[in-house]
């Protein structure tokens, strides 16, 4: 009779105070609230040095900041995270897609034609000067 009584006022209320204060392990997760990029705007030289965009997720304790690339212009520039390679004159869109909520943020990109040097071709004749 006693050990049921002890169990029962002392050991009953402290097992289940640890369940109730320590959360079970269990977290809630954070939904993304949006997604911004460094730079509105990109100017880059077909064939030339690449750029990098940075990708920012809010909130800062999100639990899900994956994030998807696209370019909407495969031919002028493609993208591998955040990285833009710049292949053929013309503008692109760049946009950034968070997984968790689809948000979206956009970059345009404009591919300046390559630079002649002495000795390429343009125009059916070899540069001289």
């Amino acid at each position: 009779m006693f050990k049921k009584k002890m169990f029962l006022w002392f050991y009953l209320p402290v097992i289940l105070g640890l369940f109730i204060f320590s959360g079970c392990g269990v977290t809630t997760p954070v939904a993304v609230t949006g997604v911004t990029l460094d730079q509105a705007t990109m100017t880059l030289t077909a064939g030339g040095a690449t750029g990098t965009l940075v990708a920012t997720v809010a909130p800062v304790d999100a639990t899900n900041k994956s994030v998807t690339w696209s370019s909407s212009a495969p031919a002028v520039a493609t993208l591998a995270n955040g990285v833009v390679t710049p292949l053929t004159a013309g503008t692109t869109t760049i946009t950034v897609t968070t997984v968790d909520g689809g948000l979206t943020a956009t970059c345009t990109v404009t591919v300046n034609p390559a630079l002649l040097a002495i000795g390429d071709s343009y125009g059916g004749g070899i540069v001289a000067y």
